[in-house]
Formats: structure tokens, C-alpha cells, sequence
């Protein structure tokens, strides 16, 4: 696995996040919203000590880093694996995993803009015309 480029990478991301609201979908049946975002947070701890077990060079790697770093990674975790789960959890609850998760899928759109505007990223033609799919994509699933 090591031979991966980013874009396999990428694609083998999108299986695996493609396969999640699947399960979450089936597990919100029964459950509302936060008890679901509960939940799923175990499953991440479990999973981080896992992590740990195979890979327990990363609790030093970890030492090494700057609070500014751990600060921005934290945030992140919350943000992404609470609020954001909050969020999706309450679409996905009510609505249709066909059309909630292209919605929420739409992030790179949120993460496009923001390249653009703070980090002062490349337009380029490609990244419009991306742009201006994923917002036709937003509205018909909208309809």
C-alpha cells in the first residue's frame, strides 16, 4: 500500500466514506441524533486504540508536535466528529441517504472557497467547472 499515490488514496477514502452513512442510516432508525453521534464517537475511540495497538510510534510522534498543531488537529475532531455529526445525523435522520449525503458530501465546495480565500489558492479553469457541478448537483438534489 505504500506504492498508493493520493489519488488512489482519495478513491479508497470515498469507498470506505461511501459505505458509512450506510450504517449510519441503518442505525438512526432506532436512535435520534445525538445518541447516534455518541455512539459513533466510541466507535472512534476504539478505533484509535487499535491505532495504537498496531501502530504505537504515533503516541511519540504526537509529543513532537507544536500546541499550535494539536490545537488545529483538536478542533478539527471536534468540529468533524461531533458538530459535524450532530449536523449530519439530523439530515440524515430525516431525510434520504441518496439525497443527504451528496449534500453533505458537498464540503469540498465549503473547503474550495475557503483554499481560495485564506490560503490564496490557484483558480483554475478546472476548479470552476468543478465548482459549478457540485452547486447544479446541490440544487437538483434540492428539487
Amino acid at each position: 500500500m505504500k506504492d498508493f499515490d493520493w489519488f488512489s488514496w482519495a478513491l479508497l477514502t470515498a469507498v470506505v466514506w461511501g459505505v458509512v452513512p450506510i450504517f449510519e442510516k441503518m442505525g438512526l432508525v432506532k436512535a435520534q441524533p445525538y445518541a447516534g453521534v455518541v455512539l459513533r464517537c466510541a466507535g472512534i475511540v476504539i478505533g484509535v486504540i487499535f491505532m495504537i495497538a498496531l501502530r504505537p510510534s504515533c503516541l511519540t510522534e504526537i509529543k513532537g508536535l507544536s500546541w499550535t498543531t494539536i490545537t488545529f488537529l483538536l478542533l478539527a475532531g471536534i468540529l468533524g466528529s461531533v458538530v459535524g455529526q450532530i449536523t449530519n445525523f439530523s439530515a440524515m435522520k430525516l431525510g434520504e441517504v441518496s439525497r443527504v449525503t451528496p449534500v453533505t458530501g458537498s464540503w469540498p465546495m465549503v473547503a474550495f472557497i475557503i483554499g481560495l480565500v485564506f490560503f490564496s489558492e490557484a483558480i483554475t479553469l478546472y476548479k470552476i467547472i468543478a465548482a459549478v457541478f457540485i452547486l447544479a448537483g446541490i440544487v437538483l438534489l434540492r428539487l
